[in-house]
């Protein structure tokens, strides 16, 4: 007759158990690992949405001279390094997601004042341009002798 114990003593039963229940622990920690990761990411695209937008109903608006993205940004960092709880986590990925949305848009206007000086012409063909030995705008670079 087969033996129906999968152990051969009480001390390798309980090392299985052991390791069993290190191994569940791990996966447990690694998935609140991910959990709270992706709990952050949603959390700065939440804010990053919220400032969008505000700025796209305000048209820009400001709090005096700082704009709203920018002091709304601001506050909720210095708040979340103030805090000591575990909310701090999340006023701060808040915070991080209302930055963002500053740094995005003031890029995105720096994008288009660039292509709008170089009439939309990309970095690539104004280096085939030089390369060919013509302007950014497309005419014969003329040298005077």
């Amino acid at each position: 007759m087969a033996n129906i114990v999968p152990f051969r003593s009480v001390s390798g039963a309980k090392e299985s158990y052991l390791r069993l229940r290190q191994t569940v622990r791990s996966l447990r920690e690694k998935t609140n690992e991910q959990v709270k990761s992706l709990a952050r990411t949603g959390e700065i695209g939440l804010a990053m949405g919220a400032a969008g937008m505000l700025n796209g109903y305000a048209a820009e608006p400001q709090i005096g001279p700082v704009p709203v993205d920018l002091g709304v940004g601001a506050a909720l960092k210095v708040l979340a390094f103030a805090m000591d709880t575990e909310m701090a986590e999340h006023v701060n990925a808040f915070g991080d997601g209302f930055l963002g949305a500053f740094v995005y848009r003031r890029a995105a206007a720096m994008g288009v004042e660039a292509a709008a000086s170089t009439n939309n012409v990309t970095p690539a063909e104004l280096v085939a341009r030089r390369m060919r030995g013509e302007n950014d705008d497309g005419t014969p670079i003329v040298v005077e002798e």
